[in-house]
């Protein structure tokens, strides 16, 4: 059985709840550039507007979406998570 592979994008759109495309896209667009940063930065030196500007929305809007970066890293994991969950899924049925 070939390999299944799940990316950040899949996994974000299965744990955001039911939202119209255009506010999936940019929480999405939003949690994409925190995780990149997030692979040669800590949280902590990543500024909100670096986020917004990357996703190609406003600083409000990042507000609309979360709270607070801590929140947004929240989301992040969580789509990993889901990632993982998925991976280790495919990998237990490849050994049936």
């Amino acid at each position: 059985m070939a390999p299944v592979t799940v990316n950040l994008t899949v996994a974000a759109s299965l744990v955001l709840p039911a939202v119209s495309e255009k506010a999936a896209a940019t929480k999405l667009a939003l949690t994409r550039a925190l995780s990149e940063r997030l692979r040669t930065r800590l949280l902590s030196e990543i500024t909100v507007d670096e986020l917004a500007e990357e996703a190609g929305v406003s600083r409000v809007t990042f507000f609309n979406y979360f709270a607070t970066k801590e929140q947004a890293l929240e989301h992040v994991l969580a789509c990993r998570v889901y990632e993982w969950q998925c991976e280790i899924t495919a990998s237990e049925l490849r050994g049936l």
